[in-house]
């Protein structure tokens, strides 16, 4: 059995939006996150807000035009690469970027999919 590109693409949207409203909720795991990192306390709703925009082109991507799917493909891909830089700037674990970079992979391919 086979996931096709649209159930892969709102099982991501899911996880956005879900992790999103986390963020924006000021939750614990994210405020400390991101203190560690050196960011602001404000960066919460920062993030929670661009990410609840990147999960919502996803999701507009699958129900109404594929061009928002490119852009929210690419919007997510930007956001796990800025965070990725982030966690390597405050020498984390490589364990601990595993899921920016899966998801990372996971919005380029869907970026790059939406063009075909």
């Amino acid at each position: 059995m086979l996931i096709t590109l649209n159930q892969l693409l709102l099982g991501l949207v899911f996880v956005f939006v879900y992790l999103s409203l986390l963020t924006l909720s000021g939750a614990d795991y994210t405020a400390r996150k991101l203190t560690q990192l050196g960011l602001p306390k404000y960066f919460l709703y920062v993030t929670g807000l661009v990410q609840l925009v990147g999960g919502s082109m996803l999701l507009l991507g699958v129900l109404w035009h594929s061009n928002f799917r490119i852009i929210g493909g690419a919007w997510v891909a930007v956001i796990m690469a800025v965070g990725i830089l982030l966690r390597f700037h405050a020498k984390d674990s490589l364990l601990s970027m595993l899921p920016a970079i899966m998801v990372g992979i996971l919005a380029l391919t869907i970026a790059i999919s939406g063009t075909n």
